[in-house]
């Protein structure tokens, strides 16, 4: 979802770590001026302070709860507090007919008022990747394909949420068809939603392979913003894959410098060393992945792989069979299945070290 930044003069004092005592001078300055919590909120969150910026946003919703929690609901995700994600969005206030309503129109192909459909489909994908989250898959889908059924008004707006919608779906080519069109949108100065979109565009690249032109669009987002953590992380993933560790590993130690708490950046940096032999060094970053959210698919299965370098193959499997658990992706199970039956095949060699490994 687009996070669009106000530069309120007011808000300059704001540094990229602002301590505690100034944020809750300006949170007991600004308790009652919804406007000026959700401008401070979105500073905060653009600078991955998501912590201080939930406080913001949550009483800015609490006094105007008759708009849509998007800055809110964003912030739990990031803080992968997911189930009050969800009860947040059960909450809002679209009527559980209207919803209905709106669902049969799409069913039906019927055409459906602009303003209620954009506000629909908002909501269908802020459930639709809500219920990802959760790992309930049915779910997910039904919202986002009835998200992308929506026809609404051609702006920036609309656009973004497609391409985040087409995403979510794996249709990445898609995606950056919409992304190109909100870059059309965009005046040159608005530099924050440019460097959203080249992220955007970016990690969608990393997903087609094509990791040249991702770095191409990365460190332009970076040029453009270069206090998002995630879009440091994201190249650093793009430089492993282009076999470029050392400058990964810059990216990543970056990304958690401006958010240690980044569980993107933990888990690739703990992936980082787990390519280099430092098992010991990656297991500390994974665990404290897991310490953060104890439903990380990723760091599941590369624990898994750092256990089978070790040889103790009962432990990875108990990893490996976590991370199954929790992969959303058709792919992602792929793979894991085959560290899975990898480990089970090392697992029964040792078992019965006088069988050929043709006869297991």
């Amino acid at each position: 979802m687009l996070i669009i930044v106000l530069f309120f003069s007011m808000f300059v004092q704001i540094s990229m770590c602002a301590d505690l005592q100034q944020l809750d001078q300006l949170y007991e300055q600004h308790v009652d001026d919804p406007k000026a919590l959700d401008a401070i909120g979105k500073k905060l969150f653009n600078s991955s302070q998501y912590e201080p910026a939930l406080r913001f946003f949550k009483q800015a919703y609490t006094l105007k709860s008759d708009t849509y929690p998007g800055s809110l609901w964003h912030t739990l995700h990031r803080l992968c507090r997911y189930e009050e994600a969800l009860k947040l969005l059960k909450s809002f206030m679209i009527p559980k007919e209207a919803l209905n309503k709106l669902d049969d129109l799409l069913l039906n192909k019927e055409a459906v008022e602009p303003s209620m459909s954009f506000k629909g489909m908002n909501y269908f994908w802020a459930l639709g990747i809500t219920y990802k989250a959760l790992n309930k898959k049915e779910k997910a889908n039904r919202f986002l394909e009835s998200a992308l059924r929506i026809d609404s008004i051609d702006d920036l707006g609309y656009w973004c949420l497609r391409g985040n919608i087409f995403g979510e779906l794996y249709r990445y080519e898609q995606a950056i068809d919409c992304y190109e069109k909100v870059l059309g949108f965009l005046e040159p100065d608005d530099v924050l939603k440019h460097a959203s979109m080249h992220f955007n565009m970016g990690h969608a690249c990393i997903k087609l392979k094509r990791y040249e032109e991702s770095v191409v669009h990365l460190k332009e987002a970076i040029v453009l913003n270069p206090e998002v953590a995630q879009y440091h992380d994201s190249l650093g993933t793009t430089y492993m894959k282009l076999k470029q560790p050392k400058e990964a590993k810059k990216q990543f130690r970056k990304a958690l410098e401006l958010y240690p708490d980044l569980i993107t950046a933990l888990d690739d940096l703990g992936n980082y060393y787990r390519c280099k032999g430092k098992l010991e060094k990656a297991k500390e970053y994974f665990q404290k992945v897991l310490s953060i959210n104890p439903r990380y698919s990723s760091t599941y299965s590369r624990l898994g792989r750092t256990y089978m370098a070790e040889g103790n193959l009962d432990e990875a499997l108990t990893y490996l069979h976590k991370a199954r658990e929790f992969e959303q992706t058709e792919i992602g199970l792929q793979a894991i299945q085959k560290y899975i039956d990898r480990a089970e095949r090392l697992l029964e060699d040792k078992k019965n070290p006088n069988l050929e490994p043709s006869q297991h």
